[in-house]
């Protein structure tokens, strides 16, 4: 038999040495003061928002002008009243121009000491 046994050991030189795995448990403690949040702020300012509504309200305005004109019955043809300048002029210019004011709403620079927040009283 041989004098001298081989003993296999778990670190062979020829495998790299590795740190351990440390222990979760073994990290610093986390920082459990509350932390200040930064307000939220919305991409537009408060101006811009009601200048939206106003705007909205245009168009839905628009919309209502262009009801109507119906009748009770099917066989009459009501062509006065479908084709009045209300419904083919007036509604058609008043929602294009709803659509306009939201545009130019969106792109207005905000600012909260104009006279539309003073009237409406939206300044803090």
């Amino acid at each position: 038999m041989a004098k001298n046994p081989i003993k296999p050991t778990l670190e062979s030189p020829a495998t790299p040495k590795t740190e351990p795995a440390k222990d979760i448990r073994q990290r610093a403690p986390l920082n459990t003061a509350p932390k200040a949040q930064p307000e939220a702020e919305f991409a537009l300012g408060k101006e811009n928002y009601v200048l939206l509504a106003i705007g909205f309200l245009v168009v839905i305005l628009g919309f209502l002008l262009m009801m109507g004109g119906g009748g009770d019955d099917p066989n009459v043809f009501y062509g006065d009243e479908i084709f009045s300048f209300r419904r083919i002029t007036l509604a058609p210019i008043v929602v294009l121009a709803g659509f306009v004011f939201e545009v130019w709403a969106i792109m207005k620079t905000p600012n909260n000491s104009s006279r539309l927040m003073r009237l409406l009283r939206l300044n803090d």
